[in-house]
């Protein structure tokens, strides 16, 4: 199973974030790099912008925030890290794909914009004060078909560390 690596003090922030918004969904953006051996390293995870729509079952970015974040990240690294995709939260939910979550998936791999075949997705399910992190990458060519195109989802194996200085 592929891993990715998260920061203890990003899984914080973005379990604080989804305290505040709970019972409604929210969520953000994973940047970082992918290692030499494919492993994924979130070095950066936002939280909505402020222009963000907030549900009960759906969360709508500010597309406009989060471009400017994610060219800060790019510029700040020297195209080191970069936007992998995104996080979401699943209030008193699971950390399966939804429908939904698939679909988003599929039109980020597609975009011309986003420069990204195989986005790896965050889903922080649980409740208030009691958050797991799931995460999931999209890699085409694989196993289930729709409309002609072959996509895989696979779980990744969510590793949390400290910082060291």
């Amino acid at each position: 199973m592929s891993s990715l690596w998260l920061e203890n003090n990003n899984f914080k922030l973005i379990t604080v974030e989804a305290d505040k918004w709970f019972p409604l969904e929210t969520g953000g953006l994973l940047i970082g790099y992918r290692a030499d051996n494919g492993e994924i390293v979130i070095t950066d995870i936002t939280v909505a912008g402020p222009n963000a729509i907030h549900k009960k079952s759906q969360f709508i970015p500010d597309y406009d925030f989060d471009q400017n974040v994610v060219e800060e990240a790019f510029h700040r690294t020297g195209g080191i890290c970069n936007y992998l995709g995104d996080w979401h939260t699943h209030p008193n939910g699971n950390g399966f794909l939804s429908w939904p979550d698939k679909r988003t998936m599929r039109s980020i791999s597609q975009s011309t914009e986003a420069y990204l075949s195989s986005p790896t997705m965050g889903i922080l399910f649980g409740k208030s004060g009691s958050w797991e992190l799931a995460a999931h990458e999209l890699s085409k060519g694989a196993s289930k078909w729709l409309l002609g195109r072959r996509y895989n989802y696979r779980s990744l194996c969510v590793n949390k560390f400290d910082k060291s200085l």
